[in-house]
């Protein structure tokens, strides 16, 4: 049994978690890729709260909602990479960027738009285990766990936010 409450908040990665080929191989490529297969993991089968944290630009919103669209996935939201076109010299500030956003959301900076609730608890979904280490790594007194998606499925580790 998944853990669900008003506080507690999943994220996944768009690009090789849900959808797709999670190997940047360029814009045409990668979008193809996640129209062309099938859906990896949908989220809304477990009735849980959940949205996409990618490190795809802004201009890709509409991609992305076409894609979740087509592949009837139903996030709650859609946040992407502050940059408005692809500025990421490597892997690590994208990381940096996805950090920074849910550190935004715990403090209640970044609001989300259907709940009244505050959040202070997120389980972040990704299958880019470096991804995982460095959020993992520099979690501080944050109180949010990235996990891959197997973890996920066998709901392993979701007791240490309790």
């Amino acid at each position: 049994m998944m853990m669900k409450n008003g506080n507690l908040l999943y994220l996944f990665d768009f690009d090789g978690t849900l959808v797709g080929d999670g190997d940047w191989k360029g814009f045409f490529r990668n979008t193809y890729s996640c129209l062309r297969y099938k859906v990896r993991i949908n989220p809304s089968r477990f009735d849980i709260r959940w949205s996409i944290l990618t490190g795809r630009p802004r201009i890709d919103l509409s991609i992305i909602k076409f894609v979740c669209l087509c592949q009837a996935l139903k996030p709650e939201e859609i946040f992407t990479a502050p940059t408005l076109f692809y500025n990421y010299k490597n892997n690590e500030e994208n990381y940096r960027d996805k950090h920074k956003l849910i550190k935004n959301i715990l403090d209640g900076k970044t609001r989300l738009k259907y709940s009244k609730f505050p959040i202070d608890k997120i389980i972040y979904v990704d299958n880019d285990f470096d991804c995982i280490k460095f959020l993992n790594g520099n979690r501080e007194q944050y109180r949010y766990l990235a996990i891959p998606v197997k973890d996920f499925l066998e709901n392993k580790l979701t007791g240490i936010l309790l």
